[in-house]
């Protein structure tokens, strides 16, 4: 079994939201320990909005399983993700079109780093398909950018 090391990265860069600050019910009960409190967080869907930055910036195939594994399991919303995703985005002075996201995406399909990259962090026997995710992004989420669709090669 390989040995992994959990980061943990904290932005110090941004100090603002844009759904609003949620609290949410968390209990811990086990043998050690019981306890409940309210935490607060930033609502899910602004939050895969700055995974899908993530995944537009980075070449980590795990921002990708984030977002369809969100999409699949939690109530989300596009839309919203996509406002926040283009709110964080301009807050960098950064615009990205719909072409140069799909683009970005057909590049990824084919980087070796990028599709290995969740392997070792599924657990052993669980298998993704990186397809489905490619799929939803570009049926869900592309269609919800500025511009026109990328016109490049669209295998």
């Amino acid at each position: 079994m390989q040995k992994l090391k959990l980061k943990v990265e904290i932005s110090t860069q941004e100090h603002f939201n844009i759904l609003g600050i949620k609290e949410h019910d968390f209990e811990v009960e086990n043998p050690w320990f019981y306890g409940k409190t309210k935490i607060k967080t930033f609502d899910v869907n602004e939050l895969l909005g700055t995974k899908l930055r993530a995944l537009y910036q980075r070449k980590k195939g795990r921002d990708l399983f984030d977002l369809d594994i969100a999409h699949a399991t939690l109530n989300v919303d596009p839309e919203k993700i996509i406002k926040c995703f283009g709110e964080y985005i301009s807050k960098q002075d950064l615009t990205i079109s719909r072409a140069q996201f799909e683009e970005n995406l057909h590049l990824k399909k084919s980087s070796t780093p990028f599709l290995n990259d969740i392997k070792p962090l599924l657990r052993q026997g669980h298998l993704y398909d990186m397809e489905t995710g490619f799929k939803l992004l570009n049926e869900k989420f592309m269609p919800l950018l500025n511009g026109d669709p990328w016109k490049g090669n669209n295998n």
